[in-house]
């Protein structure tokens, strides 16, 4: 098995008396494009200002190539690129001097400085705003310019934080195509972020972390089939009933007479939802929503189950799994904000 380029074994970090991260362990490989998911608070934030060597742990220790990072501080700079939620970019100059300065703090200079700084500039997409300071940028440009500044030394690892968060759809889609590169020409990746489809179309495996605890790690792929899909079904009462006479009675008796069809015909089912609306007749309309581990045979015995009591299925849906419900499969609530 082959060496991991980053590794955290362990960590661990407490503020006063609060554990911030408890035991975060997780490995990086060379090239791959790593998510790390979690809401404020999760512990991320400290956990990778451990990773980039601006917070010492606790307890644990990070590895680079199979070697404690702190033994090599100099390497360990040099080969990670860390991108901040908070910008780190001089407002007053243009995204040409960012670079040319940030790259001078690598020992950059002459014509390896300025091809590198053009290489940055077509990358991002502000060849046509080089010379514009970046304080009249948009926040999606500066987003950009700041991950520019990340890659000056061309790292081997790159840490986003955030990325796109707040920027505009143009800007999004030219940071997606940039981390996209980097991936395609072999820089490793730690993806940290709050908008779930970026994860999925980005990275091959990720950790998801609440409460300063790895959750649950490995190949996405993987971790979504343990997610079972979601069984949508649109149904009425097979003889019609008139919603405004109905009243109290359709929002409740037949309600929960159909989530007791549901429950009984999969004991295991969960998260069964009942809500009611109309159809175009504006006759009485109910939604199920459940999850079953065997949707198609339990289907059949729904149909069956909902036909021996009158009531007709209008229209059936099946979600597939994705990460949102991975992670309120395990956490048991949404993404805070």
């Amino acid at each position: 098995m082959s060496t991991p380029f980053l590794e955290a074994r362990g960590l661990k970090k407490t503020f006063g008396s609060h554990q911030a991260v408890k035991n975060v362990s997780f490995s990086i490989m060379h090239g791959e494009a790593f998510g790390l998911l979690g809401p404020n608070g999760a512990g991320k934030s400290t956990t990778i200002r451990m990773l980039a060597g601006l917070m010492a742990p606790d307890a644990g220790e990070v590895l680079l190539e199979g070697e404690p990072a702190w033994k090599h501080p100099e390497k360990w700079k040099r080969q990670l690129g860390l991108a901040p939620q908070q910008l780190a970019l001089y407002p007053e100059l243009s995204a040409i001097e960012n670079i040319r300065f940030f790259g001078g703090l690598y020992g950059l200079k002459g014509a390896a400085l300025s091809q590198r700084t053009d290489e940055l500039l077509e990358l991002v997409g502000l060849e046509d705003a080089a010379h514009r300071i970046a304080a009249n940028y948009s926040g999606g440009m500066q987003r950009r310019l700041n991950l520019a500044i990340t890659l000056v030394h061309k790292p081997r690892l790159v840490i986003l934080d955030e990325p796109t968060v707040g920027v505009d759809p143009q800007s999004r889609a030219h940071l997606l195509e940039s981390v996209r590169q980097l991936a395609r020409d072999g820089t490793s990746i730690i993806y940290v972020s709050h908008y779930m489809e970026e994860v999925e179309a980005l990275c091959r495996r990720v950790a998801i972390i609440d409460h300063g605890v790895v959750l649950e790690c490995g190949v996405l792929e993987q971790l979504l089939g343990s997610v079972p899909t979601q069984l949508v079904l649109h149904v009425r009462p097979a003889i019609s009933v008139d919603p405004v006479s109905a009243g109290h009675e359709l929002s409740s008796t037949f309600i929960a007479h159909l989530q007791h069809i549901a429950q009984r015909v999969d004991p295991e089912a969960t998260g069964v939802k009942v809500s009611v609306g109309e159809n175009v007749e504006s006759s009485p309309t109910v939604l199920i929503e459940t999850s079953f581990t065997q949707w198609p045979d339990r289907l059949h015995e729904l149909s069956q189950a909902f036909h021996a009591e009158s009531i007709v299925i209008d229209r059936v849906e099946s979600r597939q799994q994705n990460l949102e419900r991975l992670f309120l499969q395990l956490t048991g609530r949404a993404l805070r904000a």
